[in-house]
């Protein structure tokens, strides 16, 4: 092999084209049949459907042996020795393909290089057109320790510097029938490259044969010596979920035995991280979000509702208005998001009454009333009418301000009271009569009379002006009194409740 700069272009490390791998590995995944070659001992399928691996010799005749290999800590959690196949430094073996693969494949196998110091600058991985260079390899960008994975004549790929001569490895490359080629290197994508165009990655038609780590024997220092182990060619490209799934029960199925711990036993991890046996019902099931996505993010919001936390809809099914999931708040009768029993229910639009939307109001009066009631603004009027007002109903009864110039003067009464009567039955003055100048409302509450030592000798009481029976007709139980002078007090009570005293002396003549 010849070693030419590698060519930009054909390989790209693009996300959809993943998508479009995943697509294509679903319709084809019920055609899938993989052959496996545990190499623990002899070169056989493990099923006997397929011819076994051929060994390729080196220049000097060296194949391989079988022996165990120590996997290093920087590998798997401890070391321990597995069983698998040792091959010298530019040997090889060789899987027939036999038009198995067709378009699209599957290989994988676990492997480990004890030289990346090779004067040729580069080991080969995998070839298949033995007839040429194109396959891949790994790159020497960082002697003797180190280096970078290669799709000849394409160029480096992924990681520089990945691979070293300590760390063992599983390598997977997936090819789908569009011509999509994937690489994943323990568990993880590692790198993709167009095959569609011109095939390179394929077992053509002449050579129909895939060959592992053998480069040229006419040059040496080509390749590498190594340890191989677990060499699985599919005619389907299987998806990442599986290849993670392998990784993940990796250095359980190294030591042959599975997650469980038993010895050949077919328990492995499943992608929630439990060790179960790949039929039992439960297996993928205990990580299932609640949309039976594994190891999805959704959840059961508040509403019990199955969203992912960062939906916008998550918790927003049974969000009352305030944006509380399940909370009690709603709008009230004056559109306010509002508690029901607190003060703040329906209070922004309540009117006095406490009624939302009401139209009653607090008339001038301090009463809260409909504007249109009839008592609206008259439990405190004034007698003009006047809300609040000041003006009273005088002594004349005439609505005035206590302050008018004319308070109490429109309606003066004046009294006459004789000052002498003659009781002699002769119908003329014949007793002592009150007389008043108009017909002002009023009437007399009291009317009494005296002799001169003090002595009431008349009284009556309550009665209107014009009542001559109630007046003093100068006798005294019943006798007429002897001429002479005599004293008076009347009080008149006016129809406003005031009351004014009328007193003096009055005299008898014969």
């Amino acid at each position: 092999m010849q070693f030419f700069e590698a060519r930009e272009g054909k390989f790209q490390f693009r996300a959809f084209t993943l998508i479009v791998s995943l697509i294509l590995l679903v319709t084809v995944a019920h055609a899938q049949t993989s052959y496996r070659y545990l190499l623990t001992g002899n070169y056989d399928e493990l099923s006997g459907n397929h011819v076994p691996l051929q060994p390729l010799a080196n220049s000097d005749g060296e194949t391989g042996f079988f022996n165990p290999f120590a996997v290093p800590t920087s590998t798997c959690p401890q070391t321990f020795q597995v069983d698998g196949y040792h091959f010298f430094d530019n040997a090889g073996l060789r899987f027939v393909n036999d038009d198995f693969i067709d378009c699209g494949y599957t290989i994988k196998f676990t492997f480990h290089v004890k030289d990346l110091d090779g004067s040729q600058g580069w080991v080969r991985l995998l070839n298949f057109t033995p007839s040429d260079d194109n396959g891949i390899y790994i790159k020497l960008t960082d002697r003797p320790t180190n280096g970078t994975l290669e799709f000849w004549p394409n160029g480096t790929v992924g990681a520089d510097n990945f691979f070293n001569s300590i760390d063992l490895y599983q390598f997977v490359i997936t090819r789908t029938c569009s011509g999509e080629v994937n690489i994943y290197v323990n568990g993880e994508f590692f790198a993709s490259y167009d095959d569609s165009s011109d095939p390179l990655y394929l077992p053509n038609d002449g050579d129909n044969l895939i060959d592992f780590f053998q480069d040229d024997t006419a040059v040496p220092n080509e390749a590498s010596p190594g340890w191989v182990k677990n060499i699985e060619v599919s005619n389907a490209p299987i998806g990442t979920d599986e290849i993670q799934e392998d990784w993940d029960n990796f250095c359980q199925e190294l030591q042959d035995v599975d997650c469980a711990g038993v010895l050949n036993g077919t328990a492995v991890v499943d992608s929630c991280g439990v060790c179960l046996q790949p039929d039992d019902p439960q297996f993928n099931q205990s990580c299932f979000d609640c949309a039976g996505e594994v190891n999805g993010p959704a959840i059961i919001d508040s509403c019990g509702v199955c969203l992912q936390p960062d939906d916008p809809d998550f918790n927003q099914s049974c969000a009352d208005c305030a944006g509380t999931p399940n909370g009690p708040a709603v709008i009230d009768s004056c559109g306010v998001c509002a508690v029901p029993d607190t003060d703040a229910f329906n209070a922004s639009c309540a009117d006095c009454a406490g009624t939302p939307n009401g139209s009653a109001i607090l008339d001038s009066c301090g009463v809260c009333i409909l504007p249109n009631d009839p008592l609206f603004n008259q439990s405190c009027l004034d007698c003009a009418g006047v809300p609040n007002g000041t003006a009273v109903l005088d002594e004349c009864n005439v609505c005035l301000e206590p302050n008018d110039p004319d308070f109490n003067q429109s309606c003066t009464i004046k009294f006459y009271m004789p000052s002498a009567f003659s009781p002699n039955e002769d119908g003329i003055n014949d007793v002592f009569e009150v007389f008043k100048s108009d017909d002002a409302p009023a009437s007399i509450q009291s009317y009494r009379v005296f002799n001169i030592w003090g002595e009431m000798i008349h009284e009556s009481r309550n009665f209107e002006f014009g009542d001559l029976n109630q007046y003093w007709d100068g006798k005294y139980q019943g006798e007429i009194v002897s001429a002479g002078i005599y004293i008076y007090m009347i009080e008149v009570l006016f129809e406003n409740g005031t009351v004014e005293l009328l007193k003096g002396d009055v005299a008898i003549i014969r």
